[in-house]
């Protein structure tokens, strides 16, 4: 698994709130990408995380780099990260609220143009074929143990703030 650089810890919150004005318009005006409906159980497993924030604290605790392909969606409305995940030749045990694992059977939103929309928009996307896939139980741990030390809902590290304006 590739892993990010010294100085990109937060390359994952920044990817994350990389909606721009134009994604937002588009939307608005219903001409995001189209999106369309993939199965999971296939070629991979999806774990689905929510809030974000607990996903993208995992992904920046496991150290993978966002620039480095792994396929990672977010539902802006629902507040909910999508992470794909090597096929789990069993199911992780998941021990956190609004996790859960969607294997065969299951189905999810993803974004077959750049655009995407506020439902499905690649925070990163796949940039090679097969792309690089974390285990879904070393995310699941990785997942269950932050919930359990209560640092979850924050961004693991905070980027430091702008100067005041006097």
């Amino acid at each position: 698994m590739a892993t990010d650089q010294p100085d990109a810890r937060h390359d994952w919150l920044r990817h994350a709130n990389r909606v721009t004005g134009e994604h937002r318009r588009r939307w608005q005006r219903g001409r995001g990408g189209t999106t369309g409906w993939s199965p999971c159980g296939n070629q991979w497993d999806v774990v689905a995380v929510r809030p974000k924030i607990l996903g993208l604290n995992a992904l920046t605790e496991l150290r993978l780099s966002p620039t480095c392909g792994y396929p990672v969606l977010a539902d802006h409305l629902g507040d909910t990260l999508y992470i794909m995940v090597e096929l789990a030749r069993h199911a992780p045990e998941i021990r956190t609220e609004g996790v859960r694992l969607l294997s065969a059977g299951s189905v999810i939103l993803v974004p077959y143009a750049a655009g995407g929309s506020p439902r499905a928009h690649w925070i990163s996307p796949p940039r090679q074929d097969p792309p690089p896939l974390p285990p879904a139980d070393r995310l699941t741990q990785t997942i269950d143990r932050l919930a359990k030390d209560g640092t979850a809902r924050t961004p693991v590290e905070r980027p430091p703030s702008p100067p005041a304006r006097p």
